[in-house]
């Protein structure tokens, strides 16, 4: 059993704060949260998936909790190491939450009249306002103390999507929750009606955040493909996590079927599919040195080209990104030497104020 919480005590933070030296090496943080045995979620992050109405997201929280409470459950392709998980319901009226909670149950081998204490399933549907919502999570969060949250609807945490404000500060509350409850957090979204990206400044705002982000689609016989292998999709923890699934008229609910991924890849340039952390990565990892910028762009190349699938490379691509990387201050410039009386720019690492 991994047991993250020991791992957040290594790290020693002090009001929020680490600071490396050379006797607090923080220990490699294992997946919580895995697909098909590819890690979607580590302690203490969030991983997001993005499906639209009707497409199984509610039972696919489901078949998570399933794989807490027993890990011989058809848990549709998740795989758990974890002693507690909460759920948060948003939007179903009661009694589509005790059937989820039936459905639930039934797929973990839970009796009618068994209980468990690794599963809590929750509605937040009568609640009104986004802050008495995150109120309400945060005193669940202290009296049951899960190492996983699950929130099916993490628009529902803001009042509205679209402002920028708000969705900064549920950015900053998702942090807070897992660093204040030492947990970890699983949450859904819409997309736009016309593609797969998530809806809104919030859409925006967990893409960037998040350390897996996987869709729902569905093929015209029915079957549901769970996938970050899709233009918006990333899992950090390596690798494409990938499961099927379809709707079982015999049992009532989704069951596992053969993984075959029937989502259509479309590439993006590196400004448009990588995020900061992994801009910090890419700067740290090519410019170690002042470079100009034909060697900065050269070494761009090659860290991406070793670093990242699925992901645009051409000539013009890796400008795109050395032009998003200095005007969003990743990198900043320096003179230094003089060629043929014109003077010579030179590229470094700028990234100690974000």
């Amino acid at each position: 059993m991994i047991d993250n919480k020991e791992v957040a005590e290594v790290k020693k933070v002090t009001n929020g704060v680490f600071e490396p030296k050379w006797d607090n090496k923080p220990a490699p943080r294992k997946p919580i949260l895995s697909i098909n045995g590819v890690g979607i979620l580590r302690y203490q992050n969030i991983s997001c998936i993005i499906a639209s109405p009707g497409m199984g997201k509610s039972s696919v929280c489901e078949s998570i909790i399933s794989s807490v409470i027993n890990r011989e459950s058809d848990s549709l392709g998740f795989e758990t190491d974890i002693k507690k998980v909460l759920y948060i319901d948003f939007e179903r009226a009661e009694e589509d939450v005790w059937t989820s909670f039936y459905r639930t149950m039934s797929r973990a081998n839970i009796k009618p009249g068994e209980t468990t204490d690794k599963a809590k399933i929750v509605s937040l549907r009568n609640i009104a306002t986004a802050k008495d919502r995150r109120e309400k999570i945060e005193e669940l969060l202290q009296d049951y103390n899960p190492e996983l949250l699950l929130l099916d609807g993490i628009g529902d945490i803001v009042n509205d999507t679209n402002s920028l404000e708000q969705c900064i500060e549920a950015k900053n509350w998702v942090r807070y929750i897992n660093a204040e409850f030492k947990t970890s957090i699983l949450t859904t979204l819409h997309p736009n009606p016309t593609n797969l990206k998530p809806r809104g400044h919030l859409g925006s705002e967990t893409l960037r955040e998040a350390e897996g982000i996987l869709v729902i689609t569905k093929d015209e016989e029915g079957v549901r493909t769970l996938t970050s292998d899709f233009e918006y999709g990333k899992a950090r923890n390596g690798g494409h996590a990938t499961t099927c699934f379809k709707w079982s008229d015999e049992k009532s609910m989704f069951v596992s079927t053969e993984v075959v991924s029937k989502t259509r890849i479309k590439k993006l340039a590196p400004h448009e599919k990588l995020g900061h952390d992994e801009f910090i990565a890419l700067v740290k990892g090519t410019n170690t040195i002042p470079l100009t910028a034909t060697a900065t762009k050269e070494q761009l190349k090659i860290y991406v080209d070793r670093h990242f699938t699925n992901i645009k490379k051409s000539n013009k691509d890796i400008n795109d990104l050395f032009k998003y990387l200095f005007d969003n201050n990743y990198l900043t410039d320096i003179d230094c030497g003089v060629v043929k009386d014109n003077r010579v720019k030179y590229y470094r690492v700028h990234v100690t104020h974000r």
